[in-house]
């Protein structure tokens, strides 16, 4: 029985799902841009989400592309998801702006 935690191992044979949206999330011409991946169920919409993430996280120009991982499951039902999400895309370009300044010092 397949275990129902994530993995960035790809038993379910979707790298090249992965390789396209990678390709695309990286275009600067198609910003902004929003991607949706549905799927039944278990039909391993996590692990490619983990997958993608991963491969967006080890290019190149990593700096260039920030990656946020938001889980809503957590706010399912409840009004303040909106505030978490916002909160949490804060974080991390304020996380992003205390990298650079280290950096330049």
């Amino acid at each position: 029985m397949w275990s129902d935690k994530e993995t960035l191992y790809d038993c379910l044979g979707y790298s090249s799902y992965v390789d396209v949206p990678a390709g695309i999330c990286t275009q600067q011409e198609l910003a902004p841009l929003t991607l949706g991946i549905f799927g039944a169920w278990g039909s391993g919409k996590t692990s490619l989400m983990t997958m993608l993430r991963y491969r967006l996280d080890q290019k190149k120009d990593a700096n260039k592309v920030r990656t946020l991982w938001f889980n809503a499951w957590k706010y399912e039902g409840r009004d303040e998801a909106q505030s978490a999400l916002i909160h949490a895309i804060l974080a991390k370009l304020t996380e992003g702006l205390i990298e650079v300044q280290s950096k330049s010092v």
